[in-house]
């Protein structure tokens, strides 16, 4: 599947974790698996910007529908603004997960990993 292809999702539980962290649930009209590590894309149609979509780490499966993401607002992004606007009920452009920053499906017993991120500092890693 290319970035270019989307689903329509709805949103169906909105979580206010922190003035500016929200939780979104967002549902898939199918059932939907990812890989710690991967991300999906919004397709917002038209933003304040020269490209209308926006990458969301995934923070976690619901259930086999649904997934979250924990998302900051930056108060002067194109996009983050636009999403926080939504209310439940609402109806998102949602590419399936993509991206391959996941970890191998067998590691080394002698192999040491290490995590470092940035972002909203709540969502599971």
């Amino acid at each position: 599947m290319s970035n270019s292809e989307y689903y329509t999702c709805e949103i169906v539980k909105i979580i206010d974790l922190a003035p500016n962290v929200k939780s979104f649930h967002i549902r898939y009209p199918h059932p939907v698996e990812f890989q710690s590590g991967q991300f999906v894309i919004i397709d917002f149609g038209t933003l304040n910007h020269q490209f209308p979509t926006r990458s969301y780490s995934i923070a976690d499966s619901i259930d086999p529908f649904t997934i979250e993401l924990c998302v900051v607002l930056k108060e002067e992004g194109a996009a983050t603004p636009k999403l926080f606007n939504q209310n439940l009920g609402e109806k998102l452009k949602v590419s399936i997960p993509q991206g391959r920053f996941v970890l191998p499906e067998t590691l080394h017993p002698d192999v040491t990993v290490g995590f470092i991120c940035t972002g909203t500092g709540v969502a599971p890693f």
